[in-house]
C-alpha cells in the first residue's frame, strides 16, 4: 500500500468522524475549499455583485476555473464548457444534434440514468434507435458496438466507468470502431475524471461530460464538458444566453462564442467555482494528481481483495478498475445492509434496481477504513 499522509485528511473533514466510501456520489470537500467558497460568498456580499470589480472577479474565476480543468484533463481551454454536472453536459450534446426518425444511438446496458434518460426523451421526442450492448463481458464491448453499427448510427454513447459495475470500459478500442464509420463518441467521465489522469486532448474521444463534485471534491452543482475543438461548429445551441456569445447587429443575429463555452447560458454562482478551483489546485499542488490516480487504484484494489475473501459476498468488479468496488450478498437487501453499515458510520451506498452495493475508495482512504469496512461487511453477512 502507499502510505496517506494524515495532512490529507486533516483537511477533510468529512473522512474523520466516519468511514467515507461514497466518493462515487459526492467526495469529500477540502477545508480549503470551503474557506474558498466563503471569501467568495464574503466579497459578493460586502461589495454587491454589479460593480465593475464583482463583475472582473467573477470573471476570472470562471476562466481561471476552465484553465486549471483543461489543464488537468490533457485538453485546450477552448474545449472546456463549464456545466453543472455531468448530466447537463451530456444533454448539451444530445439536444445539440439535429435528430431524425430512425436515428440510432449505441450505448450499453450499465449506463447511468444521466445518460438514459435524455437517450428515451430523444426516443420519445424524434423516434430514434437505441440498442444497448451488453457489457458484463468489458473486453467485448468494442465488437459489439462494431456489429451494430449501421448507416443510421449517429452517436456512440458510453461510460468511461461503469457506476455500477465498476469497470472500466476500453475508451480507446470503442473510439477507434466507431471513428472507422465516422460515428462520434460521447463519453460520460462521472466516474473516472479525477479518479484516473485523463488526457482528453490527446484521446479520440469527441465530447466527455464530467462531474465536478465526485472524484474532483468540489461543491455540488459544478461540471464540465469538453467538445473537440473541430466539433463545436457543428453541434446547435438549444439555450442560449448571457455567457453564450453576443448579439450582432441585424445582420449577424446571435454570435456565438468560437470555443465550446458557448454552450454556457447564463450566470453561475461564483463561490462554486472558487470552490471547485481551490480543490483541483489543492490535488494538484499539495497531493499531486499522479500520486492520487495510482492511490486511487491501489486502495479500490485492497478493498476488493478484502471483499473476495468473504464467503457471503460476490464481487462484481474486476482488477479492470478505477475507485468503484461493487459487490452482492444474499442475507440483506442492499439498502438494509449500507443502512446497517451507516449505524457503524461506514458510508457506502446501494444500487437502484439492483443486488448491488458499491464502495467508493478514494487517495483519502486509509488502511484502517479498508479494514474495519471488510471486517463489518463480513459481521453483517455471516449466516
Amino acid at each position: 500500500m502507499l502510505s496517506i499522509p494524515e495532512t490529507i485528511r486533516e483537511q477533510l473533514p468529512a473522512v474523520q468522524n466516519q468511514i467515507y466510501l461514497n466518493t462515487g456520489t459526492c467526495g469529500p470537500q477540502p477545508r480549503s475549499s470551503l474557506d474558498a467558497m466563503r471569501a467568495a460568498l464574503e466579497c459578493d456580499v460586502a461589495e454587491g455583485r454589479i460593480s465593475a470589480a464583482s463583475s472582473n472577479r467573477h470573471h476570472q474565476l470562471r476562466e481561471g476555473l476552465r484553465a486549471l480543468l483543461a489543464e488537468i484533463v490533457g485538453a485546450p481551454q477552448e474545449s472546456v464548457c463549464l456545466t453543472h454536472n455531468t448530466g447537463e453536459g451530456i444533454n448539451i450534446i444530445l439536444a445539440g444534434m439535429r435528430w431524425r426518425e430512425g436515428d440510432e444511438v449505441i450505448t450499453t446496458d450499465s449506463e447511468h440514468i444521466s445518460l438514459t434518460a435524455p437517450l428515451a426523451n430523444l426516443q420519445q421526442r424524434f423516434g430514434i434507435r437505441v440498442t444497448a450492448v451488453a457489457s458484463s463481458e468489458i473486453e467485448r464491448v468494442p465488437a459489439l458496438i462494431a456489429k451494430h453499427l449501421t448507416e443510421r448510427t449517429r452517436l456512440v454513447a458510453i461510460s468511461h466507468v461503469s457506476w455500477m459495475t465498476g469497470a472500466v470500459f476500453p475508451v480507446d478500442e470503442i473510439v477507434a470502431v466507431a471513428h472507422r464509420q465516422d460515428v462520434p463518441v460521447l463519453v460520460d467521465a462521472a466516474q473516472s475524471a479525477g479518479a484516473m489522469r485523463l488526457h482528453l486532448g490527446q484521446s479520440g474521444a469527441d465530447y466527455c461530460a464530467m462531474a465536478g463534485q465526485k472524484w474532483f471534491c468540489g461543491p455540488e452543482g459544478m461540471g464540465a464538458l469538453y467538445i473537440r475543438p473541430s466539433l463545436w461548429r457543428l453541434l446547435e445551441n438549444s439555450w442560449a444566453g448571457y455567457m453564450s456569445g453576443r448579439m450582432g447587429d441585424a445582420n449577424e443575429g446571435f454570435v456565438p462564442h468560437d470555443a465550446a463555452k458557448r454552450f454556457e447560458v447564463g450566470a453561475q454562482n461564483a463561490a462554486d467555482f472558487a470552490g471547485l478551483q481551490e480543490s483541483l489546485r489543492w490535488q494538484r499542488d499539495e497531493i499531486g494528481l499522479d500520486w492520487i490516480a495510482e492511490r486511487t487504484y491501489t486502495v479500490a484494489e485492497q478493498m476488493r481483495l478484502l471483499l473476495k475473501e468473504i464467503v457471503a459476498l460476490r464481487v462484481i468488479t474486476t482488477e479492470q478498475h478505477a475507485g468503484l468496488v461493487v459487490f452482492s450478498q444474499d442475507r440483506w437487501s442492499p439498502q438494509e445492509l449500507t443502512a446497517r453499515l451507516a449505524d457503524r458510520r461506514i458510508i457506502i451506498r446501494s444500487i437502484p434496481k439492483t443486488p448491488y452495493c458499491r464502495v467508493s475508495t478514494g487517495f483519502y482512504t486509509s488502511d484502517g477504513d479498508l479494514e474495519e469496512t471488510a471486517r463489518a461487511i463480513a459481521e453483517l453477512t455471516k449466516h
